[in-house]
């Protein structure tokens, strides 16, 4: 980064990867496997050392059609994350997010285990999708809150092991030919494994269920969105708890043609009822609510 709001000083950062991934069909079942190194190096243009590192990834999942219209998948895998040069060499105030950040060069890389479930209805009038993740990453990176510094909040990228656990999934079902609705939602539950301090993970978003409505009568769609995000009160040192929220959202487009390019006039009416509300994944949460009521409309040209 350059110019006088710059928080990392001049970098190179280089990337080369391998990577084999193949597929094996037997009866009902699908099996996948895959496997990647990747090679970064990260030059830093003052009187710091440089960083260089390896990771490799592996990955084996299945997917079982037990049924007709059913299929349940699992996945294993074994992955490494490289430090970015923010997390390594960061030293200064980054305005866009109210922070002062420090970054750690002798930061080593992630490595997780990872196992996920999926349970698949794919086809018929209703369909649905559950997954289950649980995710143990040892020398999980993350942005360490410290307290103030200028006015602005001290941040130091540090390493502690972590465990991720959560759930998402979507139900649909077709009430007619037009119409359609959907529930879905999603939750994660992030600790770090051991203390000193809270083992919360700073910024970990909250719960979220919501229903959606969808209508199409031949180039036009509607969709009315109720949201409910729930209260974050599982926080770390410095962090305040965040208050759910309920948001209503509506849309709609028109698909036409501009001469032989598919095209869509649409608009948009986002958080109708003008709800105050925060995110808990910003760092400046406290200071800039997410948006309130907003009409959007625009020509998407496709091409």
């Amino acid at each position: 980064a350059i110019g006088a709001e710059a928080y990392v000083p001049p970098t190179l950062t280089k990337k080369h990867a391998a990577f084999l991934t193949e597929e094996y069909k037997l009866g009902n079942v699908r099996f996948e496997a895959a496997v990647r190194h990747e090679w970064q190096d990260v030059d830093v243009e003052v009187d710091k050392p440089d960083s260089h590192t390896r990771g490799t990834s592996l990955s084996v999942g299945a997917v079982w059609k037990f049924a007709p219209e059913y299929s349940l998948g699992t996945s294993l895998s074994h992955t490494h994350r490289l430090p970015t040069a923010e997390e390594l060499f960061a030293d200064g105030p980054h305005l866009a997010t109210n922070t002062y950040e420090i970054g750690n060069p002798n930061l080593v890389k992630e490595t997780s285990n990872n196992l996920d479930l999926t349970l698949r209805k794919f086809a018929g009038r209703t369909t649905f999708s559950l997954s289950a993740f649980h995710n143990r990453i040892g020398d999980y990176i993350y942005s360490q809150t410290r307290g103030e510094f200028q006015g602005l909040q001290l941040i130091n990228y540090a390493q502690r092991d972590a465990t991720f656990t959560g759930l998402e999934g979507e139900v649909a079902h077709n009430l007619s030919s037009v119409w359609k609705t959907t529930l879905f939602g999603d939750y994660v539950r992030a600790r770090f494994d051991e203390g000193p301090g809270s083992r919360d993970i700073p910024r970990t978003p909250a719960h979220r269920i919501g229903v959606k409505l969808e209508g199409d009568w031949g180039a036009w769609n509607g969709l009315a969105e109720l949201v409910r995000v729930g209260k974050q009160d599982k926080i770390a040192e410095f962090e305040t708890e965040t208050p759910g929220y309920t948001t209503l959202n509506l849309s709609t487009h028109y698909s036409t043609r501009i001469g032989t390019l598919p095209a869509q006039l649409y608009l948009r009416l986002n958080n109708v009822t003008d709800r105050l509300a925060y995110s808990h994944t910003s760092f400046i949460k406290d200071y800039a609510p997410l948006t309130g009521r907003n009409l959007t409309a625009g020509l998407r040209v496709l091409f």
